[in-house]
């Protein structure tokens, strides 16, 4: 980041000037009190030639300048000054919480999505903490995480915000993440933090794969209105959808060059974990694609599936149209109503197909993009007609009718 002065002589430094407040807003005596901290703040850093980005060291200076000296006066002073670099993006990117973000997207390479999802979770946990010990966020410390409030953040989750046992491991998962970083830069606090890292992931119920009957989703897919833009639009996409077996993420990310209709008839995905694969079309999702392609622009970047405002659909969009077609598919298949579809639903539907017709598990694996096996099995164990033909395969034991009791003598029934 280019560096440049922080403060300004000409004048007094304040909230307004920021924009912070606007014109018409009455400040209370809090906010006159931060403003005067703040161009305290301005002033310092002018007089000593501060650039930005603010390094934290020349900060912790300043706050313990305050006058009374006392330890909330100066955590407050480095709050509101943490709260202006927020705000400003300002301050030297050495806060544990930041440099924890950036060694996920530069040195793991960590997607958006999951560095998004470290950084709800992370916002969760201090929330619930600033709510528990009640005081603000900005004047929490390393000290206030522990297991205690780990284990009860948890519970929270799954109680309270009545959070599934996978969501409650993935909110855990973050927390580790961030507290393993705390340990390699902070080696005093590895005892506190491995009585953290040792509560474990919590099993959770693994229920069969739900699928949709070749004549199921033989109605869904034809329950859409090809006569209008977006009938055509849901027809091909859940067409695509049961041909490929495509990720919902998948599908809306696509684009018009990852069709390839002219020499190999394929479709090329970006799929989970940077995995990239092609999936073979179907002649009719050819034409169908070919159809649907002449009235989208004639531009490569142009999604394949967009809204009406020519935005990419996204998965809520893509759930809500799945919604729409199952409801004008009851009609013509009453057994719709009772079940509840989502777009993977679909994905689960095609590796049914394939293997009820009798295609390898391992090239299925290669098809849905799975990087293991094991992944790929679960579609076995709830694949039912092939347990059927297996059944059918073992010749039954042979057992007659086996009576525990002889007939009785003539002797025996004259003496009863």
């Amino acid at each position: 980041m280019t560096q440049q002065r922080f403060g300004a002589s000409s004048e007094k430094w304040s909230p307004d000037k920021l924009g912070l407040f606007d014109e018409a807003e009455i400040l209370s005596d809090e906010d006159e009190i931060d403003g005067r901290i703040l161009q305290s703040f301005a002033i310092y850093a002018d007089e000593r030639g501060m650039l930005v980005p603010l390094e934290l060291t020349k900060v912790k200076e300043w706050a313990n300048l305050a006058p009374s000296g006392s330890e909330i006066a100066i955590a407050r002073r480095m709050a509101i000054v943490r709260a202006l670099s927020l705000y400003l993006h300002i301050l030297e990117p050495t806060s544990p919480v930041i440099e924890t973000s950036q060694i996920g997207r530069t040195q793991r390479r960590l997607s958006n999505h999951t560095i998004s999802a470290y950084r709800d979770s992370l916002k969760l946990y201090l929330s619930f903490l600033s709510d528990k010990l009640k005081r603000p966020i900005a004047m929490l410390s390393l000290n206030d995480i522990d297991r205690e409030s780990a284990i009860e953040f948890l519970q929270y989750l799954e109680v309270v915000r009545n959070n599934s046992v996978r969501t409650r491991n993935n909110r855990l998962a973050a927390i580790r993440y961030f507290l393993n970083y705390v340990a390699g830069d902070s080696p005093s606090a590895m005892l506190q933090v491995s009585e953290i890292l040792s509560i474990p992931q919590k099993r959770w119920d693994k229920p069969l794969v739900g699928y949709l009957e070749r004549e199921e989703i033989e109605a869904l897919i034809n329950s859409t209105d090809s006569c209008t833009w977006s009938g055509e639009r849901d027809h091909t996409m859940l067409l695509l959808f049961y041909n490929t077996g495509a990720r919902v993420s998948e599908v809306t990310r696509l684009q018009r060059q990852d069709v390839d209709l002219n020499r190999q008839h394929t479709i090329h995905f970006y799929g989970k974990g940077r995995k990239e694969r092609v999936v073979p079309l179907w002649p009719k999702t050819v034409q169908k694609l070919k159809r649907w392609l002449e009235k989208t622009p004639q531009n490569d970047n142009t999604p394949l599936f967009s809204n009406r405002f020519g935005e990419p659909l996204s998965r809520s969009g893509v759930r809500q149209r799945l919604l729409i077609a199952q409801k004008r598919a009851i009609q013509r298949c009453p057994s719709l109503d009772k079940l509840k579809i989502s777009p993977h639903t679909l994905r689960h539907t095609t590796v049914m197909s394939l293997l009820q017709s009798g295609v390898d598990l391992s090239l299925i694996a290669l098809w849905l993009g799975h990087e293991q096996l094991d992944t790929t099995h679960q579609y076995m164990e709830a694949n039912l007609e092939m347990k059927k033909i297996a059944l059918k395969s073992l010749k039954p034991i042979e057992t007659g009718d086996i009576n525990r009791f002889l007939q009785p003598s003539d002797a025996v029934l004259a003496f009863l």
